[in-house]
């Protein structure tokens, strides 16, 4: 077609079918034919009795295949003839633009826009009846008959462009003035009903007045879609800090009380060591106790039972001085006797007085020569005892330190009452004392060792 210029007979793009859409240049068979009446002659175009008459705007009719965007020029230009406005889209779909070709003034091809409605065509402006010439059924009918653009067109392979929104009333945008809405002129009808703007005849009618309204309502809007954003972030901000001081209270309570029951384990563990610590302890020294207790009862028992022991020799020791101061119980009832009846020869006074508190309170001497034989003077002298031999009488005349006379040691006794000496027992083991009284000599008694045990004299004053 008209796409490819008067070149052809030198620059034939030829289809490959072996691609999906690529033409390589060819130079043209000699008899080609290139135009109304014309064939190609050795490069050149030249007219030629023999070259049949032909549309020269459409010499080889639509490019075969696919044209624009995947799809047949037939398909193509079908589905919107105001493509056909185009000279790319009418170079290369040459028959199919003419076949919808029309002899009307500035609207040969119909609608230039899509998207047109019939109902606001009577409402419509001149823009709109232009633009929607088609289906407004707008322009002036050719008084010839009309040929289609012959304009040369240069090569181009980029799709052409679909208008898919309706055109405006105007460049301007103003109201159309012979035309009335409910009987009013364009500002009193949308003043008093602005909704009337929603219907798209009105909007067509009245641009301005509608656009002047829009605008209020548009900045009505604007700004309640910012109060609407404030109110939301203002929502949202204080969300965040809701929930993240509600987060920080939770991990402060969480933590808290881990810290508590940490405390609480450790405490409860500390007791636990410290009640087993003093169990442990009290048992050890409970154990100790009854170790200690059970050892001094043994000790006890065993003291005990050598007491009882002691206590039995003891005994049969007393049976016997008991037996010895009898028999001295005899003689001295003997000597009682004598001293009754006058007889005071063998008294011996060598200890002084047997009582002598007694006798010092005595008023007379009957009958008290022996017993008080130093206050009376009815002593004699020793004449039965002899002296015995020993080696060294100092060292075994001694007292017993273990001994006790009326709860008393020997030389505390014998210097109170010098009487003392004359019970065999305690002149036995208070020797020493007794002696140095001048009560007796070292051969007199026989002292008892310091280490032996003996009872306590009890001597009863009369």
């Amino acid at each position: 077609g008209r796409e490819f210029g008067d070149d052809i007979c030198t620059a034939m793009f030829c289809f490959d079918p072996a691609t999906v859409g690529t033409c390589y240049e060819q130079t043209a068979a000699r008899g080609t034919t290139c135009g109304d009446g014309k064939l190609c002659i050795d490069g050149e175009c030249v007219a030629d009795p023999r070259a049949p008459a032909v549309d020269e705007n459409c010499l080889f009719g639509d490019q075969p295949g696919a044209a624009f965007s995947g799809e047949t020029c037939e398909a193509f230009v079908n589905g919107f003839t105001g493509y056909c406005y185009q000279a790319l889209v009418r170079g290369r779909c040459c028959t199919s633009c003419k076949a919808v070709y029309r002899q009307v003034q500035e609207c040969e091809y119909g609608n230039k826009v899509d998207g047109c409605q019939a109902s606001l065509c009577r409402f419509a402006d001149t823009n709109y009846l232009q633009q929607c010439c088609g289906t407004c059924n707008y322009g002036t009918p050719f008084t010839t008959t009309g040929t289609q653009d012959t304009t040369t067109v240069s090569s181009l392979t980029t799709a052409p462009v679909r208008q898919t929104e309706a055109p405006t009333t105007s460049a301007g945008c103003v109201d159309n003035m012979s035309v009335l809405v409910n009987n009013m002129s364009c500002p009193e009808a949308v003043a008093t009903v602005p909704s009337l703007c929603y219907q798209d005849n009105v909007l067509a009618v009245c641009c301005a007045s509608c656009s002047r309204t829009n605008t209020g309502v548009q900045v009505v809007i604007l700004v309640v879609v910012l109060v609407v954003v404030v109110v939301v972030v203002v929502v949202v901000v204080v969300v965040v800090v809701v929930v993240v001081e509600v987060v920080v209270v939770v991990v402060v309570v969480v933590v808290v009380v881990v810290v508590v029951v940490v405390v609480v384990v450790v405490v409860e563990i500390v007791v636990v060591i410290v009640v087993i610590v003093v169990v442990v302890v009290v048992e050890v020294v409970v154990v100790v106790v009854v170790v200690v207790v059970g050892v001094v009862v043994v000790v006890v028992v065993v003291v005990k039972v050598n007491d009882n022991t002691d206590g039995v020799d003891d005994d049969d020791n007393d049976d016997d001085d008991e037996d010895d101061d009898d028999e001295d119980d005899d003689d001295d009832d003997d000597d009682d006797d004598d001293d009754v009846n006058g007889d005071t020869s063998g008294h011996c006074c060598e200890y002084g007085d047997r009582y002598p508190i007694g006798c010092s309170q005595a008023t007379n001497c009957d009958g008290l020569e022996a017993a008080c034989c130093e206050t009376c003077g009815s002593g004699s002298d020793l004449t039965t005892t002899p002296n015995p031999t020993t080696s060294d009488p100092a060292s075994t005349c001694l007292d017993n330190p273990m001994i006790r006379v009326n709860g008393m040691s020997c030389s505390v006794a014998v210097a109170s009452n010098p009487g003392y000496c004359t019970n065999q027992e305690v002149l036995n083991s208070c020797c020493l004392s007794c002696r140095q009284a001048g009560a007796v000599s070292a051969t007199t008694a026989t002292t008892q060792p310091p280490d032996t045990t003996i009872a306590t004299v009890t001597t009863t004053e009369g």
